[in-house]
């Protein structure tokens, strides 16, 4: 199972600023991290999302709304 969590706007502007600053890291890159650990997740992501980080141990990527969602997966 597998989830993208909208996280709360305190976290939406902690990214935002992560993003602003260039500590994000590019789309690409974070579906190629997640690709060896789930491949079905890395394509959901690459089709969903415009940008990525990874931030206090988790991945959290932006969708076009400019919304900010927590990647969750068991696998």
């Amino acid at each position: 199972m597998k989830t993208f969590n909208l996280v709360a706007e305190e976290l939406q502007e902690t990214l935002d600023l992560l993003t602003e600053q260039a500590a994000a890291e590019s789309l690409q890159e974070v579906v190629n991290l997640l690709n060896s650990k789930s491949p079905s997740l890395s394509s959901e992501v690459e089709s969903n999302f415009q940008t990525c980080t990874w931030w206090d141990g988790d991945y959290y990527c932006q969708d076009e709304n400019w919304q900010w969602h927590l990647l969750i997966s068991d696998q």
